[in-house]
């Protein structure tokens, strides 16, 4: 597996080493040689690393790599964007051996841990005692560990911003006075999981002892010989701390992985509102250009019907092919007035400038006017109105509206009945609600499409009539209105088959 490196610019450039013993070829940016995941390590520095980010982001990648990133820890802000740009990984510094591998693991096919049966010790000397350092150099070529060696407290801050180490040789010797043991307290707390290994010159003083809590203490001098006993002692300690930070690993891999839902979820979360919004617009931009184009067709078309209608108020003058294209012309009119009317009252309930004027009605009366209006009509086909006025009682209805619904489905009750069919209107109490019930002896609607029926401009051509299709708003209005008046529509089958429309309205509001 290849890796192509990109290192922060303000600290040394310590990873490679890490990436090299976990079997890991280490490609440089500039290489020409493919790759197969890139890795940005940010410096530790907030600022840097924020930089460094946006100008990674920005570049071109020609390969498309998989990305994983490391981030100073505590830059949640980093985190957020990257995962928000798709990087695949995002780990947080320190870094252990065992994090790195299980993320680069996600992202290899193989998998690493089939290579290497056990991790790199990540070993840090701390300090600039010569005879110490001296006594660490056996562990500089053994394959099994990395090593960094950090003399001032400068360095070994950066070192303990990088990793997360599994062993901490202190290379200072301890005594109450010196500012080594300061810094000692400063790391323990900084990587209180980290098995350290303390060199104490104390031994027989009366000062206050240095807590030194389960650091491997060793009394006296230093030679090779004992820090390779000292080295075996601490092996199975951190075999016990990586089973630790293993299973504090699985807890940050799924918050990073929450996080990653979570920006996924913000995305398209944005993405929907986006669209809303636009689609929004555009709805209200041609919610508009139809209303004002239904506007601009109610004068020229009512002039229209006004001419025909005094055409043919003599008709004996007309000869009878004539006559027959002058009534397709006035019925054709009539549904054109017909149609700008349904687009403009639509548009009025839409945009919430219909006014509801409540009085106290009966409800048969208002089923009676309606009849009326739509008898005309049932009188070409013979359809006949069976209707139960109900109880005389008086409710509070904008009589317009309801009178409206009603023709509506009068006229769509007409429209699909046999010729010298029967449509029942009746009107029933019940709960609290008035329910105006409207069933014909048609063919019905199938249960798939009866959703549909009430959608706009949605045609249907059932029944006997060729032009039982309609505008394709009335029941779209229908339903609008019943819904303004605080009510409902629903849509089943008639006791003969056909359809039966019920607009339920409350009594009083």
């Amino acid at each position: 597996m290849r890796v192509r490196l990109h290192d922060g610019r303000t600290d040394p450039p310590a990873l490679r080493p890490l990436l090299e013993a976990l079997d890991l070829n280490v490609v440089a940016p500039g290489d020409d040689r493919g790759a197969d995941i890139a890795l940005w390590n940010l410096s530790t520095s907030p600022q840097a690393a924020a930089a460094e980010f946006s100008d990674l982001l920005i570049a071109r990648d020609p390969e498309r790599l998989p990305r994983v990133v490391l981030v100073p820890e505590g830059q949640s802000q980093i985190e957020r964007t990257a995962y928000e740009a798709g990087v695949e990984v995002v780990l947080r510094r320190p870094l252990s051996a065992s994090l790195l591998r299980g993320a680069l693991d996600q992202r290899d096919r193989v998998g690493l841990s089939g290579r290497r049966s056990a991790l790199p010790q990540l070993v840090l000397v701390a300090g600039a005692d010569p005879e110490i350092i001296d006594c660490c150099g056996f562990l500089r070529g053994r394959d099994d560990v990395v090593m960094t060696e950090a003399r001032g407290p400068a360095e070994i801050g950066a070192a303990l911003r990088q990793f997360d180490f599994d062993v901490c040789i202190f290379a200072a010797r301890l005594d109450t006075q010196s500012l080594a043991t300061t810094l000692l307290g400063r790391m323990r707390r900084a990587q209180p999981e980290t098995v350290f290994v303390v060199f104490d010159s104390r031994a027989g003083e009366e000062d206050a002892p240095v807590d030194l809590g389960e650091a491997v203490v060793v009394d006296g001098a230093c030679d090779e010989r004992r820090m390779r006993a000292v080295w075996d002692s601490v092996l199975g300690r951190i075999d016990r701390v990586r089973a630790t930070r293993e299973l504090h690993g699985e807890i940050a891999d799924k918050q990073r992985e929450l996080q990653r839902v979570n920006a996924t979820l913000r995305n398209i979360n944005k993405a929907f509102r986006d669209a809303n919004l636009r689609l929004e617009r555009e709805g209200h931009v041609k919610d508009e250009l139809i209303g004002v184009a239904a506007h601009e067709l109610k004068s020229p078309l009512a002039a229209m019907k006004c001419a025909i209608e005094m055409l043919t108020a003599d008709r004996d003058r007309f000869a009878a092919e004539d006559l027959s294209m002058l009534d397709l012309l006035g019925r054709n009119t009539a549904r054109m007035i017909k149609l700008v009317e349904d687009i403009l009252d639509l548009a009025r309930i839409e945009a919430g400038r219909m006014k509801i004027n409540r009085q106290p009605v009966s409800p048969g009366q208002l089923v009676e006017q309606a009849v009326t209006m739509v008898a005309p009509r049932a009188l070409q086909k013979g359809v006949q109105f069976d209707v139960d006025e109900g109880p005389g009682v008086m409710v509070s209805l904008d009589a317009e509206r309801v009178v409206q619904i009603l023709i509506n489905l009068l006229d769509n009750a007409v429209k699909f009945s046999p010729r010298k069919g029967i449509v029942r209107v009746l009107v029933r109490l019940a709960r609290g609600e008035i329910h105006l019930v409207v069933a014909d002896a048609g063919p019905g609607i199938p249960q798939e499409e009866r959703k549909a029926v009430f959608e706009r401009f949605n045609h249907r051509s059932r029944g006997d009539d060729p032009h039982s299709g309609g505008s394709g708003l009335g029941l779209t209005i229908t339903r609008a209105l019943a819904e303004l008046l605080g009510g409902r529509v629903t849509l089943g089958e008639s006791p003969t088959g056909g359809a039966q429309f019920v607009v339920s309205l409350p009594r009083s509001h």
